[in-house]
């Protein structure tokens, strides 16, 4: 998942300069029309990208979940118990006289 928004990103900066500073330093007019091409382009490349890595991606986001999930459960279980068994110690803490 990272190498794919690593690579987005990077594509992004890189478009971005090319409109920004690259293609005006070349002589070439940004209109429209070149940002459309450029645009499409880069749709293209980031559609290769998915293509490539999408279902990578899709699966460590879900590995990810499922650990986070287990995780949380876990810890929920373990604090119910703790708290279960610290509540009937004090109450029978509070029955002993002495």
């Amino acid at each position: 998942m990272k190498k794919f928004l690593g690579l987005l990103c990077i594509m992004a900066i890189i478009g971005a300069l090319y409109v920004g500073v690259i293609a005006p330093r070349q002589g070439k007019e940004v209109t429209l029309e070149t940002i459309e091409a450029e645009a499409e382009e880069f749709a293209d490349q980031a559609q290769d990208l998915y293509e490539e890595y999408g279902a990578e991606v899709v699966e460590e986001a879900n590995d990810a979940i499922n650990e986070a999930v287990e995780s949380a459960v876990e810890g929920a279980t373990d604090n119910f118990w703790e708290s279960l068994k610290q509540s009937v110690k004090s109450f029978f803490d509070d029955l002993n006289p002495f």
